[in-house]
């Protein structure tokens, strides 16, 4: 074996709950002999490089800083990586087109092995999930749920309503939280795990390089994780309705009198809860059938039966 080949390895370390947890563990690596120490809280471990055999050092030092170290493992086994292609401050081993969670799946998995990364963005950080899917959707659906539950509590003897409520109020504390979910685990990330983060819109001008804004990048490999936009059926008339998608409705600063949601998968049932605040939500049936649900709420439409929905 070459005596100088470099390792990398991850180690498990319980106990770590936060960023400074992360130095620490991080430094007593380094200074057992570890080179490039990254210790994650989240995911309660860490990757570093190591020339050499001498791994009993390395959870020493760790349990020394008050954590509980687990047994080393080598993720990959190699001579030193050779400089990237030209040297230059925009080549990286590996471009990542978008940033949404496949994205920085990618680029946290690559950098754990020790490559040089960027992430390209043209829009808002964060992907789907943060910015106009779960999060948000959760946000205001839990709004919905607590206002009709008070309404509808089940207690006999108790009297509670539910005043007129104030989606602007709604959406904006939604927003507040996007914000700071978008942040955290999104944008932090990008410093904590080393890779860059490039705005701007992406176009490929060779197999080895893209442009940015008029910017160069070259990598040795491109993963192109931009995801995907809502969908409008080619329905006559549809256009000039005015229509919602499952992004705009969330954004919503005043209640619809009613709703009709064209779609049964898990969106499309999610939309369907959209208008508990007392509102009736009227849906068309699959196959064709229209409906009145009545008084709608969490769950409403509950009463269908399953193969309706199918």
């Amino acid at each position: 074996m070459n005596a100088k080949a470099k390792k990398q390895m991850r180690m498990t370390v319980q106990g770590m709950t936060c960023d400074d947890c992360n130095r620490h563990v991080a430094h007593a690596l380094e200074t057992a002999g570890a080179r490039d120490a990254r210790a994650d809280y989240r995911r309660g471990e860490a990757v570093f490089s190591l020339v050499g055999e001498d791994t009993a050092a390395l959870g020493a030092a760790v349990k020394d800083a008050g954590y509980r170290p687990g047994r080393p493992e080598v993720l990959e086994e190699t001579s030193p990586r050779p400089p990237v292609r030209n040297g230059s401050q925009d080549s990286y081993n590996l471009a990542i087109v978008g940033s949404g969670s496949a994205a920085f799946a990618a680029a946290i998995r690559a950098r754990d092995l020790g490559a040089r990364v960027a992430m390209v963005e043209a829009g808002t950080i964060g992907g789907t999930c943060v910015n106009v899917g779960c999060v948000p959707s959760k946000a205001v659906l839990r709004a919905s749920e607590v206002h009709f539950e008070a309404g509808h509590h089940g207690f006999a003897g108790i009297t509670t309503r539910a005043g007129k409520p104030d989606l602007a109020a709604v959406v904006a504390q939604k927003d507040e939280l996007v914000a700071a979910l978008r942040q955290e685990k999104y944008a932090d990330l990008v410093e904590a795990y080393g890779f860059d983060f490039i705005p701007g819109k992406a176009r490929f001008t060779g197999p080895t390089e893209l442009v940015v804004d008029g910017r160069p990048v070259r990598a040795d490999r491109f993963l192109i994780a931009t995801g995907a936009s809502p969908w409008a059926p080619p329905i006559p008339g549809l256009e000039e309705t005015g229509y919602l998608t499952s992004t705009t409705a969330l954004d919503l600063k005043e209640l619809p009198r009613s709703l009709a949601v064209i779609g049964g998968n898990a969106i499309g049932l999610e939309m369907g809860q959209y208008c508990p605040f007392g509102r009736q939500d009227h849906r068309p049936r699959p196959g064709g059938r229209d409906a009145d649900d009545g008084p709608s709420g969490p769950g409403a439409g509950g009463h269908r039966t399953a193969g309706e929905y199918r």
